[in-house]
């Protein structure tokens, strides 16, 4: 793994957690490559029954790193810039396909990517005062990395578009409301 991203066990549980509260837990290559190799370590083996994807800090993911971010802004078909964004793009799309169950445990603020990351689990339990959002219009970026239709899948059309659209952030509470998750 890395320092800004640690696979722990606990029993049969694995702990997959980002740990970079500086960045407010933004993926960077690295990190999503970490957590690639994560998930084929968790596959790999079967005494894991269930994964929790958490954060260290006060917030969940704030997306994509800006860095990375800009890269892309420049130029997304330069080699370099679309091997940053497609690297985030299969970090939560692996764990979208880990064999295990997988629960995100959300506390603080969830963007863009970082919403991606948590959408791709198979169930959210958030804090109360959390707060998810879209966020990838407001910095002038498409929603990338499926993810007009993994917040549709989760919570319906109008919410989702809404989110997107209008920069609407939802908190937990309201968030366990519109089926983005199943507690606060």
């Amino acid at each position: 793994m890395s320092d800004e991203l640690t696979l722990e066990r606990d029993g049969g549980v694995a702990l997959l957690t980002l740990r970079a509260p500086s960045r407010r837990n933004a993926l960077t290559v690295a990190m999503a490559e970490a957590m690639v190799a994560a998930c084929e370590e968790i596959d790999a083996d079967a005494s894991i029954g269930a994964v929790i994807v958490g954060a260290e800090g006060d917030y969940f993911c704030a997306g994509g790193d800006r860095a990375t971010l800009a890269a892309a802004g420049e130029d997304p078909a330069e080699p370099a810039a679309y091997r940053g964004l497609t690297a985030i793009y299969e970090a939560f799309a692996r764990v979208g396909r880990l064999e295990p169950p997988t629960v995100a445990a959300i506390r603080g603020g969830c963007v863009g990517a970082g919403t991606n990351l948590a959408l791709a689990t198979d169930l959210r339990v958030v804090a109360e005062d959390a707060r998810l959002a879209s966020g990838f219009l407001p910095i002038g970026l498409h929603p990338g990395g499926g993810h007009s239709h993994l917040l549709s899948r989760a919570c319906g059309r109008e919410t989702a578009n809404a989110m997107q659209l209008f920069g609407a952030a939802v908190s937990g509470a309201r968030a366990a409301e519109l089926g983005l998750a199943w507690a606060a």
